[in-house]
């Protein structure tokens, strides 16, 4: 999971951080 988000973190931080926390609410 993170390793496919890393490159696209740089780019789009918002959407990075999305991805975490919908991560932490499926948990």
């Amino acid at each position: 999971y993170a390793g496919s988000e890393h490159p696209h973190a740089a780019q789009n931080p918002k959407l990075f951080v999305f991805n975490q926390v919908s991560q932490i609410v499926k948990k």
